[in-house]
């Protein structure tokens, strides 16, 4: 088992490496007589992984962050509480043509109607796009919610949210 797993990671690494290693290979090929094309190629790859890399450690931050939230969290209270329309947006179903890279073609990529609705309740907002909720309630009008909070050992508030009461 240890093996497969030791295996697997080594084969990550020598893709991570020969990922970020290709662009600057190109670049070092690159002779004033030959094609300007490969060092555009060169520069272009390294952009590309650099972007990449950040959109990982982004991500590896907001696990990090989401995870210290739920070890640090020794409650959670849940309590009804009455909240306020401050608006109201209704965005139509729409459909774009993008272009597949991989596959060569046109697709259509189609979004759903949204009925958003944005209440507010002691500083803390919230969207739901809630179809319903949408259509029987206008701005300023009063709705029920359930305030979700995250508490620590000393009963402080880590981080709260809002639901809809069901």
């Amino acid at each position: 088992m240890w093996d497969i797993l030791k295996n697997f990671f080594s084969l990550l690494l020598k893709i991570f490496i020969m990922v970020h290693t290709i662009g600057f290979e190109m670049i070092g090929e690159f002779s004033y007589y030959d094609d300007l094309g490969m060092l555009i190629v060169g520069i272009m790859l390294i952009i590309v992984v650099l972007c990449l890399d950040v959109m990982i450690i982004f991500g590896i931050c907001i696990l990090i962050y989401e995870t210290s939230i739920i070890i640090r969290t020794k409650e959670v209270k849940r309590k009804p509480v009455v909240g306020t329309v401050i608006g109201k947006k209704y965005e139509e179903e729409y459909t774009t043509l993008e272009y597949n890279v991989v596959l060569k073609i046109p697709m259509t990529k189609s979004q759903p109607e949204e009925y958003n609705v944005k209440v507010e309740y002691i500083g803390i907002t919230e969207t739901f796009n809630c179809e319903e909720l949408f259509k029987k309630c206008k701005k300023n009008d009063a709705i029920p919610l359930i305030l979700i909070q995250n508490l620590d050992k000393n009963n402080k508030i880590i981080k709260q949210k809002l639901e809809l009461a069901e």
